[in-house]
């Protein structure tokens, strides 16, 4: 028997072994997520033989979205399929910027937004990216509850995540390996999301707070812009009395010579003005 044969036969068995395995996670998924979206009336979509299900609806009036996203590897030459879901909050910001964890963190970046913060929170990694257009809004909302939620979401193993607040829209989004075909943790992870929901919510009253952080923090800006401004100026009004001495001394030299000057016109001129001192400039 050819060794080529058997190099062969051991590829071809596991390419169809991979297919195989690929086609049975697929149908289990479908047939999870088709008993899930019965159960809560969403829109299932189960699409051909080798795509992922999608679904798609109201979850506690929330309104979600599930769906196969492809990532792009670090290597740029191959991708990888994961699960993505997606939940609009009810509320918005009063300014523009995003969270992100992993894969994320490169899409949020391309945004350009202002600033960025990094929370003093235990649980905050340096590798997570909290941006926004002004970074006293941005630490105002990040409280620990918030924090300790979406640390939560962005330790799911495998998995990525944004929360990306911009104009009138606010969503939240983890993209994960995990098909998802277990019924038990497709419920888990759907509570948990949409308790992330519910606390990262803008009350009205809470976006008046926000918006008063931004007034607070044009006039923090504007003290330090102003603090520079008084000692620039303060060494400036320095030279200038230099200059000014130095333009007296000259004034003092000179004073005899232009008094010879006018020795002729004296008639006309009184004494007394001769006599008369320079009043000096008030500081």
């Amino acid at each position: 028997m050819s060794i080529w044969f058997v190099l062969w036969f051991f590829i071809s068995a596991a390419l169809l072994g991979f297919l195989g395995w690929s086609l049975l996670i697929l149908y289990q998924q479908k047939k999870t997520w088709k008993a899930f979206a019965a159960k809560h009336k969403l829109r299932f979509k189960p699409n051909s033989m080798m795509e992922g299900a999608e679904m798609e609806g109201n979850i506690d009036s929330y309104k979600v979205s599930f769906f196969t996203s492809e990532h792009l590897n670090p290597d740029m030459r191959s991708s990888r399929k994961l699960t993505a879901v997606e939940v609009g909050l009810h509320s918005t910001m009063p300014i523009d910027g995003a969270i992100a964890s992993g894969q994320m963190i490169s899409f949020v970046r391309t945004l350009n937004f202002k600033t960025e913060i990094r929370p003093e929170h235990k649980s905050w990694d340096k590798e997570y990216l909290a941006v926004g257009d002004n970074r006293f809004i941005l630490d105002a909302y990040l409280t620990d509850e918030r924090i300790e939620l979406l640390v939560k979401l962005m330790k799911i193993k495998n998995s990525c995540m944004v929360l990306i607040f911009k104009g009138d829209r606010m969503l939240l989004r983890v993209d994960m390996a995990d098909p998802m075909i277990s019924a038990e943790y497709l419920d888990k992870f759907v509570k948990l999301l949409l308790k992330a929901a519910k606390t990262l919510e803008v009350s009205p009253d809470e976006a008046k707070k926000l918006k008063a952080e931004e007034v607070r923090g044009v006039g923090k800006d504007s003290s330090l812009v102003l603090d520079d401004t008084v000692e620039a100026g303060a060494s400036g009004l320095q030279l200038e009395d230099d200059d000014h001495d130095h333009d007296e001394g000259e004034d003092e030299e000179s004073e005899p010579q232009s008094q010879k000057k006018g020795a002729e016109p004296a008639e006309k001129t009184p004494k007394k003005s001769q006599n008369k001192p320079k009043s000096k400039p008030k500081d």
